[in-house]
C-alpha cells in the first residue's frame, strides 16, 4: 500500500515537472495530482528534493538495468541501433528528469551534479561496450572512443528534446528513421577502413 502511494506521488511529481519545472512542481500541486493529502506525502518524503531524490534513484537502477541487458551481436551497426532504440526508449520514460536537468540545472547546482553523474553512468557502460567492439575489430583502432561516445549520447539527447520541445520543427525526424539513417551512419563511420 505505502509503495502504491509513493509510486502515485513519483508519478504525480514527474508528470509536474514536465509540465511546470522543478520550482513549479509544489508539494501541495504534487499532492493533489497524487490524490493524496500532502501530509500524506510528508509522511513518505522529507520534502520534494527527497522525491527527487528517489525520481534518480529509480533512474540510476534503469540505466544499470540498460547496461546489463545490452548485449553485443557482433555486428557495430546492429549495436550502436539497438543501442540508440533503447536509449531514446529510457529517455522517453525518464522524461521528466531530462527536461528538469536542462530546464534548470543552472539553478540549482545540486541537480547539475545529480545530471551529470547520471550522464557518466551511460558513459561508463558505453566505455565499456565500445572498448569490446574495438577488441572485436568492429571499431577502428584510431577512433577516439571518449568522442564517440560522446557523441553518441549527445545525438540520442538532441533527438529526444527536439522530439518533445519541437514538434513542429524543421529538424522533426521520427524515432525509427533517425535510428536508421542517422545511428547508421554514425555506426559506419566507426568502421574500419579496409
Amino acid at each position: 500500500m505505502a509503495g502504491d502511494v509513493e509510486q502515485r506521488i513519483l508519478a504525480a511529481f514527474s508528470h509536474l515537472l514536465i509540465q511546470n519545472g522543478y520550482q513549479g512542481a509544489t508539494t501541495k500541486k504534487i499532492a493533489q495530482a497524487a490524490q493524496v493529502n500532502e501530509s500524506t506525502l510528508f509522511r513518505h518524503f522529507k520534502d520534494k528534493y527527497s522525491i527527487l531524490q528517489q525520481l534518480v534513484a529509480e533512474y540510476r537502477q534503469d540505466i544499470q538495468t540498460v547496461g546489463d541487458n545490452y548485449q553485443l551481436v557482433g555486428d557495430i551497426e546492429k549495436d550502436i541501433m539497438n543501442f540508440s532504440v533503447i536509449y531514446q526508449g529510457f529517455i522517453e520514460q525518464h522524461l521528466a528528469l531530462f527536461l528538469t536537468g536542462i530546464r534548470e540545472s543552472q539553478k540549482l547546482p545540486e541537480l547539475k551534479k545529480v545530471i551529470k553523474s547520471l550522464l557518466d553512468l551511460i558513459r561508463n557502460i558505453l566505455e565499456e561496450k565500445f572498448a569490446q567492439m574495438q577488441n572485436n575489430g568492429e571499431i577502428a583502432q584510431d577512433i577516439d572512443l571518449k568522442v564517440e561516445i560522446d557523441n553518441l549520447i549527445l545525438l540520442n539527447l538532441g533527438q529526444a528534446i527536439m522530439q518533445h520541445s519541437f514538434p513542429d520543427s524543421l529538424f522533426q525526424i521520427q524515432p525509427q528513421e533517425f535510428v536508421q539513417n542517422n545511428i547508421r551512419t554514425y555506426a559506419d563511420h566507426l568502421k574500419p577502413k579496409n
